[in-house]
């Protein structure tokens, strides 16, 4: 097994097993449907600056598939990304769905602080 940076081509069996194995944080932003969180990280490979971009992915590779993937950020990061990320996630969930998740992630510190 090895440990590498996930590529583009990454984005859908990263969203799925990210999807499968999260029940929290990620959970609030995709109500558990990977086709969200893919589509945030397609939109990344267009403008990485997204906090979901998959260069923020390590994957675990045996044997030519996927069988881990994690994101992985500093807190410097975390505060560039921000509102390249809002603008991603409003553009992918819809306006007004992401209006509603606003107190979630401002008490969460992801898009304030």
């Amino acid at each position: 097994m090895k440990i590498r940076p996930a590529e583009a081509e990454d984005c859908d069996i990263i969203a799925d097993l990210i999807t499968q194995s999260d029940a929290g944080v990620l959970a609030l932003f995709t109500g558990g449907h990977s086709g969200v969180l893919a589509a945030l990280i397609r939109l990344s490979v267009e403008d990485p600056r997204i906090l979901f971009s998959h260069k923020n992915v390590l994957v675990a590779e045996s044997g030519g598939r996927i069988l881990g993937a994690s994101f992985n950020y500093d807190s410097a990061t975390l505060k560039a990304s921000k509102f390249a990320t809002a603008k991603a996630m409003a553009k992918v969930l819809g306006f007004w769905r992401f209006i509603s998740l606003l107190p979630k992630l401002t008490a969460l510190g992801g898009m304030t602080g």
